[in-house]
């Protein structure tokens, strides 16, 4: 395995982390105002995409949602 494709595994396993987290408390009733949550969903957005992109060998030149869309676009059309 190269540390590209180690760095997407970790990428990835925090991503998820972020995603269950944020999957309970749209659930269950959470003590996570509204602007948190928004902020667990941009951060597993941010580490899901730099993760795709780690895995086909790339750096995210920007980690703004719109930037890193892009990027993933170039490696494979990406649903709009």
């Amino acid at each position: 395995m190269t540390i590209m494709n180690e760095h997407a595994e970790c990428l990835f396993v925090e991503a998820s982390g972020y995603m269950k987290t944020l999957e309970r408390s749209l659930v269950v009733r959470s003590r996570f105002n509204n602007d948190l949550l928004y902020g667990i969903a941009a951060m597993s957005f941010e580490k899901l995409f730099v993760s795709l992109l780690a895995r086909y060998n790339k750096n995210a030149m920007h980690h703004t949602p719109m930037a890193l869309f892009q990027e993933a676009d170039g490696i494979m059309p990406l649903p709009e």
